[in-house]
């Protein structure tokens, strides 16, 4: 899996939900879980986005916090 390509899909994700956030005047961050949670749910989408370390990191800190 190519990591830029990954990166994208991100970085994609998190612009989506910043436009949106703006537009209906929310917070950026319940956006970006929202966006999250429909993207993630998406069918055939763990093909293009695998979880990685650094994500699973990120997952254990969020849990702890």
């Amino acid at each position: 899996m190519n990591v830029y390509y990954v990166l994208a899909i991100w970085i994609g994700m998190a612009l989506v939900a910043s436009f949106v956030s703006i537009r209906i005047g929310v917070s950026v961050a319940l956006v970006e879980i929202l966006v999250g949670a429909i993207v993630g749910n998406i069918p055939g989408i763990k093909e293009h986005v695998q979880q990685t370390d650094y994500t699973t990191l990120l997952a254990e800190l969020a849990r702890y916090c």
